[in-house]
Formats: structure tokens, C-alpha cells, sequence
């Protein structure tokens, strides 16, 4: 046995943090709880959790926590859970750009939320707490280099990639082979920037399966069609050839049914001529989860681009 997990509890509603600290440590966890945004960062600076439950409170919101956390040195590879009542795609990706690594819904059932808990622990310990262990830039440097690019006026495209199925494919096949899996688009997407040499060129790791490419609006299409294809191919690997042709495998979930889960697929949100048309980096991160809200919702892999109005 290991030693015994620390968990920081950030949510300023008292009642739900109570239950939740009483939760945690029912499953042996060490527990702290704080009601404010702003007293995150010292307290993980003194305490040293391995992972924070972080709610999207008003004040110095969740998005704001994240970014501190990322940008601090001691405190850029601590985990982060997302736990909030705004469930929407949006949400979702900004909470991924600003820091986090997982993003539970309220209302949440206690058994996927240790699931993830637990995942996300597991992940942090094979990965030795670094930002990326691709060695990718992080959340903290993407959304610097977004700012960066609107600020110098200098256009690119901005694309979203996520892998999809991934959750229950690490499930199935275990995270060593999730980790491969990942650093397989990692290694095409560093082939594919090479192929180009766009001007702007830059690829952050979110964490877990989640990507962001900024490169010249010309090519970002081009890219995105041969990821795409390229992981079709790679990814076929993993799976029977009648899994291949029925474009799904079997797995007992944790009811103990049988259940039919989709072959991996590589879902690809384009965004095209962003400080052109002078957008918000929030208006960035709405437009892609909608594309990727739409990509998940088609089978295979997919890229997704705006349809302009």
C-alpha cells in the first residue's frame, strides 16, 4: 500500500464541501476543504495535496484557480477536477484550456466521481506530476501563445482535437496502452507541423487526450484531414478485425451488463482566421466545444470546420 492520498476541496457552498469531505474520506483519502478562490493557491503551497476538487464558484472563479495553479512553478502539475453545475460543452473546454484535467457535472453520482478521482490519481502518478508527459506546452503556455498571437494581431486557425471513446477504452485496455495511444497523435502531430513548417506553429497538451494546434489558416485543414486518417489507421491496431468491421468491442461495465462501446475515433474542431476576425479567446473556446459537441455526436473520426454565416 501506498501512502494515503491528499485532497483539497475548493467550494464555497459549506454544506456540499462538508458532504464531499465526509465522502472522501469514508474511501481513506486525507481531506481539507476551503470556501474561496483566493485561498487555493497558499493552501496547496503548504499542504501539498496530490489532486484539487475545485467548484466553479463566483468571486475568484474556478477558471481563475486553474490558471493560477498552472502558472505557478511549485504547484503547475497538480491536478485538477472541475466540479460544476454549468455543464455545457463551452465550459467544459475552457475549464480544459485554463488547467483542469477532468470535468465532472453537478448534480454528480458519487461512484463515477471517485472513478474519475481515482483515474485521475493514477494518471498523476505514471506521469510524475509533470504538466504534459509528452513534454508538450501545457494549458498555461497555450493560452499565453493564443494571447499572444490576438494581441500581435497575427491570424491563425485554431484547432481542438480529442480522442473519442477514450475514458472507456483505458477502461478496457488499461492506461499503459491509453498513454501509447496518446502519444501516437502526439508524435503525428508533431510529423504533420514538420510536413507544413506552417509560420505559426505551436501544439499544447490540455492533459489526457486533449490537444490544441495554432497554425496558418491555409494548412490547418490539411492537417487536421491527415490526423485524422492517420489515426484511423494507426488506432485499428488495438481492436479484432471483426471489431474493426462492427465499429465497436464488448466490455462488462460496473454493473456487471454487457455493453457495446464505439471503436476510438479522432474528433478535430477547426476555428479559421481568429485575430482576423478579432475574437475573444472565451468566443474561441464556445465555438470550439460546439464543434466538438457536433463531431462526437457523428461516428468515426471527423473534422469539424464553422459553416459561416
Amino acid at each position: 500500500m501506498g501512502e494515503t492520498s491528499r485532497i483539497l476541496v475548493v467550494d464555497d457552498e459549506e454544506n456540499l464541501r462538508n458532504i464531499l469531505e465526509f465522502q472522501l474520506r469514508g474511501e481513506g483519502f486525507e481531506v481539507q476543504g476551503v470556501g474561496r478562490g483566493d485561498e487555493t493557491l497558499p493552501t496547496v503551497l503548504d499542504w501539498n495535496p496530490d489532486l484539487v476538487l475545485l467548484d466553479l464558484m463566483p468571486g475568484m472563479d474556478g477558471f481563475s484557480v486553474c490558471r493560477q495553479l498552472r502558472g505557478h512553478e511549485t504547484t503547475q502539475g497538480v491536478p485538477i477536477i472541475v466540479i460544476t453545475a454549468r455543464g455545457d460543452a463551452a465550459t467544459r473546454l475552457q475549464a480544459l484550456v485554463a488547467g483542469a484535467h477532468e470535468f465532472v457535472v453537478k448534480p454528480y453520482a458519487w461512484d463515477e466521481l471517485l472513478a474519475r478521482i481515482q483515474n485521475v490519481l493514477e494518471l498523476a502518478r505514471r506521469h510524475a506530476g509533470k504538466v504534459s508527459f509528452l513534454g508538450f506546452p501545457g494549458s498555461a503556455a497555450t493560452e499565453a501563445e493564443v494571447n499572444r498571437l490576438l494581441d500581435e494581431s497575427t491570424d491563425f486557425a485554431f484547432l481542438s482535437l480529442d480522442i473519442d471513446h477514450f475514458r472507456r477504452f483505458n477502461e478496457r485496455f488499461g492506461y499503459e496502452t491509453g498513454d501509447e495511444v496518446v502519444e501516437t497523435v502526439a508524435k503525428m502531430i508533431l510529423e504533420e507541423l514538420s510536413k507544413h513548417d506552417p509560420e505559426v506553429h505551436f501544439a499544447g497538451h490540455l492533459g489526457g487526450d486533449d490537444f490544441v494546434l495554432l497554425v496558418d489558416p491555409d494548412v490547418a485543414r490539411p492537417i487536421a484531414d491527415s490526423l485524422t486518417e492517420r489515426f484511423n489507421h494507426a488506432s485499428a491496431k488495438y481492436f479484432t478485425q471483426r471489431e474493426n468491421l462492427r465499429g465497436h468491442y464488448e466490455i462488462v461495465n460496473r454493473r456487471g451488463q454487457r455493453e457495446s462501446v464505439p471503436l476510438l475515433g479522432l474528433t478535430i474542431a477547426i476555428i479559421n482566421n481568429v485575430a482576423q476576425r478579432e475574437m475573444h479567446p472565451r468566443r474561441v473556446a464556445d465555438i470550439a466545444a460546439e464543434l466538438r459537441l457536433y463531431g462526437k455526436s457523428r461516428p468515426g473520426s471527423i473534422v469539424v470546420t464553422e459553416r459561416r454565416r
